[in-house]
């Protein structure tokens, strides 16, 4: 039962975290959203951006993610809007392949695709 409970809520967080929806995220100000994307992108230049974004937490990229989501809402001016979800889609990116990566260490994939493959999603 525990196994079937990890599974699920694997499987909630990575669709949740593959989403890109039109949920209100957590921004707090156009300005913030300008000035935290600009510091996550450095400058919009991506330069060596997967380094960094490798070392942030769980917690951290469903946060950023969040924002950025909200940011979208607030500012749809360039190069912010498009950062933004790029952004979105990096982080839910690193977050799938976490889950993804839990789910083998722990053995669980195979029990995963089992039961995808018997229709339970």
């Amino acid at each position: 039962m525990k196994i079937i409970a990890i599974v699920s809520s694997a499987v909630l967080l990575l669709s949740t975290a593959g989403s890109v929806s039109s949920q209100q995220g957590v921004a707090v100000s156009v300005e913030r959203c300008r000035s935290d994307l600009a510091s996550w992108t450095r400058d919009f230049s991506y330069i060596d951006t997967a380094r960094q974004d490798q070392l942030l937490t769980f917690d951290q990229l469903k946060s950023r993610i969040d924002e950025a989501k909200g940011c979208r809402i607030l500012d749809n001016q360039e190069p912010y809007y498009t950062a933004a979800a790029i952004v979105q889609t990096g982080y839910s990116a690193l977050m799938r392949d976490r889950l993804y990566d839990f789910l083998v260490r722990h053995n669980l994939d195979e029990q995963f695709r089992k039961e995808d493959t018997n229709g339970l999603r």
